[in-house]
């Protein structure tokens, strides 16, 4: 998308509804599936995997949870890369790890990541 947002950087009221139409649209592919991921976890990746990897479900919904966020995010660099707005996406990316890595920790300290009977899946 990059490409097409510099091409209309100047028109920032069609920049804008560029931006949004295509997170509209990514917002109808991946929103359903990752709904149906998060729902669908618990018999899916057993079916998929193994029953050795049942512990492995919370994790795999919260990383599809966040692959929804991310989802989301998609345009957002392309479009203030558009503009010229390199500090914004600096803070932008500085937030997303300011949300992203507190979430895995919090995971691993209390065990959905390293769960004791992870040793047999490998």
């Amino acid at each position: 998308m990059f490409p097409a947002f510099s091409k209309i950087q100047d028109d920032r009221e069609r920049l804008r509804r560029a931006y949004l139409r295509g997170t509209r649209l990514v917002t109808l592919i991946v929103f359903p599936l990752h709904v149906l991921l998060v729902g669908l976890a618990d018999p899916l990746v057993p079916w998929l995997f193994g029953p050795q990897w049942q512990p492995a479900v919370p994790v795999f919904q919260v990383f599809a949870a966040y692959g929804f966020v991310r989802g989301l995010a998609a345009l957002t660099v392309p479009s203030l890369l558009a503009i010229n707005y390199a500090q914004a996406i600096f803070f932008f990316n500085l937030f997303r790890v300011a949300v992203t890595v507190p979430a895995l920790l919090y995971l691993g300290f209390n065990g959905e990541i390293s769960s004791p009977r992870r040793s047999s899946c490998w």
